[in-house]
């Protein structure tokens, strides 16, 4: 009797135990999930917020110039003109079991361009690859180590310049129908909102390698290759392989000096952002087009609403004079407010928007921190990707 009652005590505390760690799973489950997906959340509910950072912009930044036009317009583009980017979608993971959140937007883009080839890359494919086509990488690949998101960057530029197509990251969701824009431009490379630009980095433009558009075997795709032979294993992703790496090439390929700052673009034959470019017009095959970002990458990275540093968030466009700012920095913050202002109505009504971008951040959260999400194989819900074998 005694030994039925022990027996049946021993089942009833592993019973307990085994409830109490799913449920311990799921509450950790569901937090990670509510955390990553605060991002696309926030970005619906920060129309309150635009309003609230509205009055001193309306009142005193009207006369600073924003950075580009903020017409709604469809992307330019030649009636039945020939494709020359072509159709190839490319999105990249450390493996092929992908977290579950980003189901959702990898989805959206095969939705919406049946007919597009879908290639998907991991790390380990992704070396393969690079062994075979660019094997002087490989070097500078492997020092970057484990699921280092400098192996994205690095795969992205290299897949974009063999393959040409387009690259997303998988926390960019796809509107519509991205034919028109593989038409009338080789290359296209959009910015990151220039409020990104001039209050987090003090520039006039920032480059974004979140979502790319290329015709195969470009030159400037090629520089940015090539360049990355001496990138530092030890550098920070955005200085090594990231946007700023990825800025400074452009600026290079196009002769971009810091005396251009403030110069008007040379082609006005669309309504690309204001900036200088170069001088290439903007649909020469070897030229990169920068698209305005109502199309690609119109949304902001919701941290700047709640950044702890004012400097580098709309905390400062409600009183810009209690910060020590002057000369290049005060008429970088002035224009950034108001392009703010003026962008509200694209942002809200997406009209001609082929993808927003997310900004979960996965890249800086520790592992640990991600141990737990569900995961799925991406031919699960893909099942004609292709993969690299």
């Amino acid at each position: 009797m005694k030994t039925m009652r022990s027996s049946k005590t021993r089942t009833n505390v592993f019973v307990v135990c085994c409830v109490s760690f799913l449920v311990i799973y799921c509450v950790n489950q569901y937090t990670k999930i509510k955390e990553l997906k605060r991002n696309l959340v926030k970005t619906l509910e920060n129309d309150e917020k635009i309003e609230e950072t509205s009055y001193f912009m309306k009142e005193n930044m009207s006369s600073y110039e924003v950075f580009q036009s903020y017409d709604a317009e469809e992307f330019p583009t030649v009636l039945n003109g020939p494709t020359r980017i072509p159709h190839i979608i490319h999105q990249i993971c450390h493996s092929e079991d992908i977290y579950e959140i980003f189901q959702d937007p990898i989805s959206s883009f095969v939705e919406n361009n049946p007919t597009w080839e879908y290639r998907f890359w991991t790390y380990e494919s992704g070396r393969k690859f690079l062994n075979r086509h660019y094997p002087y990488l490989i070097s500078i690949y492997d020092a970057f180590g484990g699921n280092d998101v400098r192996k994205s960057d690095l795969l992205r530029f290299a897949v974009i310049h063999h393959y040409g197509g387009l690259y997303a990251d998988l926390d960019v969701k796809n509107w519509r129908s991205l034919d028109i824009a593989t038409i009338k431009y080789a290359c296209i490379v959009p910015t990151e909102p220039f409020e990104h630009s001039a209050f987090i980095y003090k520039t006039e433009f920032i480059l974004t390698t979140a979502v790319l558009l290329c015709r195969p075997k470009h030159p400037f795709f090629k520089q940015a290759l090539i360049n990355l032979q001496l990138a530092n294993k030890d550098g920070h992703p955005v200085y090594v392989t990231g946007p700023l790496y990825f800025t400074d090439i452009y600026k290079n390929y196009n002769s971009i000096s810091e005396d251009d700052y403030g110069r008007r673009k040379l082609d006005n034959s669309s309504n690309s952002p204001y900036f200088y470019k170069g001088t290439l017009p903007e649909d020469h095959n070897d030229a990169v087009y920068v698209p305005n970002s109502q199309y690609f990458m119109g949304d902001i990275d919701v941290n700047l609403f709640d950044s702890t540093s004012p400097q580098q968030s709309f905390k400062i466009c409600n009183e810009p004079n209690e910060f020590a700012l002057s000369g290049k920095d005060l008429e970088l913050t002035y224009r950034a407010c108001h392009e703010f202002e003026k962008r509200k109505q694209l942002r809200k009504e997406r009209k001609f928007t082929f993808t927003s971008h997310y900004w979960y951040h996965m890249w800086t959260f520790p592992e640990a921190k991600l141990f737990n999400l569900k995961r799925i194989h991406i031919k699960t819900f893909i099942p004609s990707c292709v993969l690299y074998k």
